[in-house]
């Protein structure tokens, strides 16, 4: 859960859509994104190889 203070919301469909972008940018951040290493070497070698957050990753909102 997380609260935002947006004053007047002009769109509120597109405040709810930067909610969410960044509600699964940190479950990114805390599950999948990092610097993963294999045999002392790093896997990402640049912003091709970061492992997004995908809609399917993101826990169901059942209050919608």
């Amino acid at each position: 859960m997380f609260a935002v203070d947006v004053g007047l919301p002009i769109n509120p469909r597109g405040i709810e859509a930067q909610m969410m972008g960044g509600a699964m940018d940190g479950i990114a951040q805390a599950l999948t994104a990092g610097l993963h290493l294999e045999n002392g070497l790093p896997l990402e070698g640049s912003w091709d190889d970061y492992r997004y957050t995908r809609q399917w990753n993101v826990p169901f909102d059942s209050s919608a």
